[in-house]
């Protein structure tokens, strides 16, 4: 399931569904694209969902989450994560300048609700808090935020809450080596557990051509941060969205791809 959220106050508007197709729209002043897509080798539906949500003029938040593979209800613990964001974010007493609070509080919220109704359901979430030209993540898991300039210049990547991900930040495993990994798949933090824990990061400065991408596992287990930062760096976001998803989906009938959902957010324009 995929929550779509573009709330532009007063009106709200939700869209929920499953789309085979890069999808655009405009957030904060800037060009967004979306698709969210299950590998047609995949046997369960997609469990990956989705929001952006303004909250004022210049503020706002984007958000991925992937239900956890393996895991029992996979796609509702992802859609209760969105939920949770979307009921603390639209609390009367949010301050649309101070979103840290509402957006760390739904986390727990769903993660107190996912081990009290003891399902062993589970999910990754990754956020972007825009203000102003100003963002700052929050992540639990293997979703990830990535921004890079117009020229390549890597201003962002989350770290994966997973033994592979930590292997390559470890100068363990070579980037190379960890898309054919067998452990790829596993993820130690997550939503819906007794250990889980939000990793903050600090806030970055975005550019006037800075440009700004969510996305579920399945893309980031398919194609190399370099090939990635190398696609989404210039020319149309619309084009880099539907390369991004055919490249992935082209490596998940390969021998050595990974077949999983695919959830991909792109923005560019944030930062004026």
């Amino acid at each position: 399931m995929v929550g779509l959220q573009n709330q532009t106050k007063p009106q709200t508007r939700v869209v929920q569904k499953e789309t085979d197709i890069v999808d655009h729209f405009t957030f904060l002043n800037s060009h967004c694209v979306w698709s969210s897509t299950r590998s047609a080798d995949k046997q369960s539906h997609n469990e990956d969902s989705c929001m952006a949500m303004e909250l004022g003029p210049r503020s706002g938040v984007l958000a991925v989450a992937d239900g956890a593979g393996g895991h029992a209800l996979g796609d509702y613990a992802s859609a209760l994560q969105i939920d949770c964001l979307i009921t603390a974010l639209q609390k009367d007493s949010v301050d649309a300048q101070n979103l840290r609070e509402p957006i760390l509080n739904a986390i727990e919220e769903c993660n107190r609700q996912l081990l009290l109704e003891g399902k062993g359901s589970a999910t990754t979430i990754t956020v972007l808090e825009i203000q102003d030209n100003i963002v700052r993540p929050y992540h639990v898991g293997d979703s990830s935020a990535i921004i890079t300039g117009q020229r390549g210049l890597l201003k962002l990547q989350t770290l994966s809450h997973s033994p592979v991900a930590l292997g390559i930040e470890a100068g363990l495993l070579e980037p190379e080596a960890a898309t054919s990994s067998d452990e790829r798949h596993l993820v130690f933090n997550l939503v819906g557990t007794e250990e889980m824990r939000i990793e903050i990061g600090a806030p970055i400065t975005l550019s006037k051509f800075d440009t700004v991408l969510l996305c579920s596992d399945g893309l980031t287990d398919n194609l190399l941060l370099e090939h990635i930062t190398e696609i989404i760096r210039k020319g149309p976001t619309q084009n880099q969205a539907e390369q991004l998803r055919q490249l992935c989906l082209e490596s998940m009938k390969k021998e050595t791809g990974h077949v999983d959902d695919l959830t991909l957010m792109v923005a560019r324009g944030l930062g004026h």
